[in-house]
């Protein structure tokens, strides 16, 4: 059985037309369970009608207060009767083949989570980029050891690209305070069973200025950056340096509470790796608070030990957080982003 769970807020623009996308898909879902976080638009009005007239199975469920995303979506997913769930979102669109394409990766019984590529639209759908994947480092056939840093420092992965079994779901719940749904299948996956990458682009992934997480897109050019979003959740290649270092201390957070909960499931390399990760951005975060010279002492420390080659990048990038840190007033430490 397929479910289909989509959070929405105040989405009236774009829902119908995500929900028509599902409705063409050439294999059908049997389910589609939406958790509205108290929107005062048309959006559940618009929903409803539509699911109704589609034929498929549907709940509706409306918050009596604002959850917000993490909780919305933790709710959604439990409210899902599928084997096998796709995660989506109020905005975009789907390509017709989606749930089809998705599907084969699931004949692999150790299958626990799949993941596609998408091209990226703006909020009148003209396409902004061509690859998701490119722009959060896993263009090409994705290296699970690669996938597996990345995660780490990044953080990222777009739920509205993934589905999971419900399994796999329900053996890592619940999803702790310092990610979204997302981010938590993407960061635990490898330690219950495969990810398999579709390297196709199987959705128009929208980019409108409300969205509820972070993309940075680098021109082809490299002469600008466009941003369209909110929050702190950023791939660490394509992110400018100054917007990335208010980020180490959800970072540090964030991968202290994965040790917590799944550190009995990693080998002890990968323990290690993940300890690292954390002393890595405890000690960042703490010399942000630092005078100059203390802050430069500590990134020349990360980089001796290799640790900032692991986990933020090269000499091009050392060049610049040198002179961000040199110049750029001291911070206070704070907990992190919590969703």
């Amino acid at each position: 059985m397929i479910s289909v769970a989509i959070c929405t807020y105040n989405g009236e623009k774009y829902i119908i037309e995500q929900l028509e996308s599902i409705y063409r898909q050439t294999v059908m879902p049997d389910e589609i369970v939406i958790c509205d976080d108290c929107s005062d638009d048309r959006t559940v009005e618009l929903a409803e009608r539509s699911l109704k007239a589609s034929g498929i199975s549907y709940k509706i469920n409306v918050n009596p207060v604002r959850m917000k995303v993490w909780k919305n979506f933790s709710q959604c997913i439990h409210m899902c009767s599928g084997t096998i769930i796709f995660s989506c979102d109020q905005d975009d669109v789907w390509k017709e083949n989606k749930i089809e394409v998705f599907l084969k990766c699931f004949k692999d019984e150790k299958c626990v989570l799949a993941y596609s590529d998408a091209d990226i639209i703006d909020s009148e759908g003209r396409k902004i980029a061509d690859s998701l994947w490119e722009i959060h480092g896993l263009s090409g056939k994705p290296d699970i050891q690669k996938y597996k840093l990345n995660i780490l420092r990044s953080m990222f992965m777009a739920g509205c690209n993934m589905a999971f079994t419900k399994k796999f779901y329900d053996d890592i719940s619940p999803v702790p305070q310092y990610f979204i749904h997302d981010g938590w299948l993407a960061v635990c996956a490898p330690l219950f069973g495969n990810i398999m990458f579709i390297n196709d682009k199987l959705m128009h992934y929208r980019r409108h200025g409300l969205n509820a997480s972070e993309l940075y897109i680098i021109d082809k050019n490299k002469q600008s950056v466009k941003r369209s979003c909110r929050g702190c959740i950023l791939e660490m290649r394509n992110t400018p340096w100054a917007v990335w270092f208010n980020c180490p201390s959800h970072f540090y957070r964030a991968n202290k509470v994965f040790l917590e909960r799944m550190g009995k499931k990693m080998s002890d390399e990968y323990c290690g790796f993940v300890t690292d990760s954390i002393m890595y951005f405890n000690n960042i975060r703490l010399a942000s608070s630092k005078g100059a010279v203390s802050r430069l002492m500590m990134l020349f420390i990360e980089l001796i030990n290799k640790r900032y080659g692991k986990f933020r990048g090269g000499k091009e990038l050392l060049l610049k957080d040198f002179l961000y840190l040199l110049i750029h007033d001291k911070e206070p430490v704070d907990d992190g982003f919590i969703w």
